[in-house]
């Protein structure tokens, strides 16, 4: 008897210590992930917007535009609000994407397109936060 509720005991131990480490995993790994979107660059800190995949019709034809963007901040400060407004700006980014059509495809530089995404993501913000637009990978298809 004395020997099963060492057992039953023991069992509660571990089975409260496998639960504490793998919601402490859990944790850590989403963390992670967030802190993966904004780093330190040169001049300023680099919030990456994520990957982007739309549909433009460029000369009665439809085309795909797959793209990351990434933008380049003065303050460190900024990360939570642009985190907060991710979605929105995600949107408005689709939009302007998906508008693009013959600027994107024929635009080597794409300058007009990364104006309009900063413009478009500084009135979201409602202030000048975003200084420069970078396109990590930009295909079009």
């Amino acid at each position: 008897m004395r020997g099963k509720k060492m057992f039953l005991i023991l069992g509660g131990v571990m089975l409260v210590i496998i639960i504490a480490a793998a919601t402490t995993f859990v944790i850590l790994s989403m963390r992670n992930n967030e802190e993966s979107l904004f780093s330190r660059g040169n001049d300023g800190y680099i919030y990456n917007i994520g990957e982007f995949t739309v549909n433009v019709t460029y000369q009665r034809t439809h085309r795909f535009v797959r793209t990351e963007i990434s933008v380049l901040i003065q303050d460190s400060k900024m990360e939570s609000e642009l985190n907060e407004m991710r979605v929105q700006i995600r949107d408005a980014i689709i939009k302007i994407l998906r508008q693009s059509g013959e600027v994107a495809i024929e635009d080597p530089g794409a300058r007009e397109l990364k104006d309009a995404i900063r413009n478009c993501i500084n009135n979201i913000l409602e202030r000048d936060v975003v200084m420069e637009v970078y396109f990590t990978e930009f295909v079009v298809q």
